[in-house]
């Protein structure tokens, strides 16, 4: 069946372009090329429901090491939002260990279809998501 199914893909990669540096602070995305920039659920009000074809679930773990001559300055918060009746969650979960970040964000959505009832709350639940996936992790330059 299909829907026994999981899709899995692995990346390393270095890259320079992906930081915003301002002063001696270094501004990242921890989702990179992945970070949503905007809900697609903007409207308040929807008529038809959201068709999914499937439930489903992404997990993004990605490891950033802290460059030399770097620290933390603040890091997004750890979250957890679940859906009522056990409909979906997520997870965001962000450490240090040693000279490397770790993240590791879950979304998961058990249903098929979003109707119409339910877009409000999903809307909201969606909109938080892409929240969280977009905050930055900051880093300052030691000094010597």
């Amino acid at each position: 069946r299909s829907s026994d199914l999981n899709i899995m893909r692995s990346y390393n990669f270095t890259v320079a372009d992906q930081v915003e540096s301002i002063g001696d602070q270094l501004y990242i995305s921890p989702l990179l090329f992945f970070t949503l920039e905007e809900s697609s659920f903007k409207e308040e009000v929807r008529h038809y429901p959201i068709d999914f074809v499937h439930p489903f679930t992404d997990k993004f773990m990605v490891n950033i090491m802290i460059p030399e001559g770097y620290d933390i300055e603040s890091l997004p918060e750890n979250q957890a939002v679940k859906l009522p009746e056990n409909q979906g969650n997520f997870s965001y979960l962000i450490k240090k260990n040693g000279k490397y970040l770790q993240l590791s964000i879950s979304f998961n959505y058990n249903n098929a279809m979003v109707t119409a009832g339910q877009y409000d709350v999903f809307r909201i639940f969606y909109n938080s998501y892409v929240a969280k996936s977009s905050e930055k992790i900051v880093m300052k330059k030691i000094q010597p």
